[in-house]
């Protein structure tokens, strides 16, 4: 075989590695993998607006290396930032047709089944590197009283309900295919994003379907306060009736009780009357070990502030608004929405659908 090709070959292969990483138990590997891999490629297309924000990417990372140290900068810039390896990449194949997105969905899906009956049958989560210390009461949660649901290829189960909810809005955007096979890889889909029982998981999907029922996105807005009222008032009902873990997790005051209490600590994390406040703000706060930062708990967003300042808001949302087109902004508005609760979009799983979607052109993709 000739090795240009193989090497092609490879470096196709090598965009699935992120949807399997958390089954190997390391991550961390991926972005300099990654970064060699790019160096590979012959001529990659950058045009001024990547430019711009892998300058500004830069910038940001260099004032964290130099104020964090460099293992504590380079955790914050690959959380804050990390999915800028995956889009260079991705733009060095020069073709995005490198995921089957019907093939990979259906695999996803059908591995979040399996490990859903396996945790609940056979398997203890103690034996599965996708789930974190079992000895946090969280993790052993059990729903209705006897299920574990499934972390899944993310690790956690809202972000993998939530990134199998993005690709299902990217696979229907993108390839138009009208059989058996296509609506296989939207039932599988479902099931898997059922059994993950998230209610981020649950609202995603929600999302989906009313993107899709009001193909005019200004009737999707008109109608959302509707939707959200018929919600309060059904969760309502319910909240009087069960105490379950189930409905106190997706009701209105749990929301609400999340919401102030992220929005507290993140006040609390700035202090303007000290000397270095105004510096926090504009450039995140300066975290000198892991178990201080606030990466990867509740609350995406603003734990993505708190890291990352004003600064790291311009950057992330320059990124979307001059990325965003017809075939691609359902999928960025679920992430981006899910990461009011964990960070989807800053995940690893998650920046590497992140990218795809940004690489995503208006012209559609003929054939997957």
């Amino acid at each position: 075989m000739d090795f240009s090709i193989f090497r092609l070959k490879l470096r196709k292969l090598l965009v699935y590695l992120p949807f399997i990483v958390y089954y190997m138990g390391v991550g961390f590997f991926l972005y300099p993998l990654f970064l060699i891999m790019t160096g590979f490629s012959r001529k990659i297309k950058l045009d001024f607006k990547d430019v711009l924000i892998i300058t500004l990417i830069l910038i940001f990372s260099v004032i964290k290396l130099a104020f964090s140290g460099v293992y504590m900068g380079l955790l914050v810039g690959m959380y804050s930032f990390g999915f800028i390896v995956y889009y260079v990449y991705f733009k060095s194949l020069n073709n995005y047709n490198f995921f089957n997105l019907r093939k990979l969905l259906l695999y996803l899906s059908l591995l979040t089944i399996a490990e859903a009956f396996l945790v609940n049958t056979f398997v203890p989560v103690d034996f599965l590197p996708n789930y974190p210390d079992p000895n946090i009461a969280s993790v052993r949660t059990a729903f209705f009283g006897f299920y574990q649901r499934p972390y899944g290829f993310c690790g956690q189960p809202s972000v993998t309900s939530s990134v199998l909810v993005s690709l299902m809005s990217l696979q229907e955007d993108n390839i138009k295919i009208q059989n058996n096979k296509q609506k296989l890889a939207n039932i599988l889909p479902i099931i898997a994003i059922l059994l993950c029982v998230s209610g981020t998981g649950y609202l995603a999907l929600c999302i989906l379907f009313m993107l899709r029922k009001f193909k005019n996105f200004s009737l999707f807005i008109m109608f959302t306060p509707v939707l959200l009222g018929i919600y309060y008032v059904i969760a309502s009902y319910f909240e009087q009736l069960e105490k379950g873990i189930l409905i106190t997790k997706i009701s209105p005051w749990y929301i609400l009780f999340l919401w102030n209490l992220k929005f507290t600590q993140f006040f609390e994390s700035y202090n303007l009357s000290d000397s270095d406040g105004i510096f926090r703000i504009w450039f995140g706060n300066i975290f000198t070990n892991r178990e201080n930062t606030p990466i990867g708990s509740d609350f995406g967003w603003t734990n993505f502030f708190s890291v990352s300042g004003i600064l790291g808001l311009v950057i992330i949302i320059t990124t979307i608004v001059t990325h965003l087109n017809e075939r691609n902004y359902k999928a960025i508005l679920i992430l981006v929405i899910t990461t009011f609760h964990y960070a989807t979009i800053f995940h690893i799983v998650g920046q590497s659908v992140f990218a795809y979607a940004l690489c995503l052109k208006k012209d559609p993709i003929k054939k997957m």
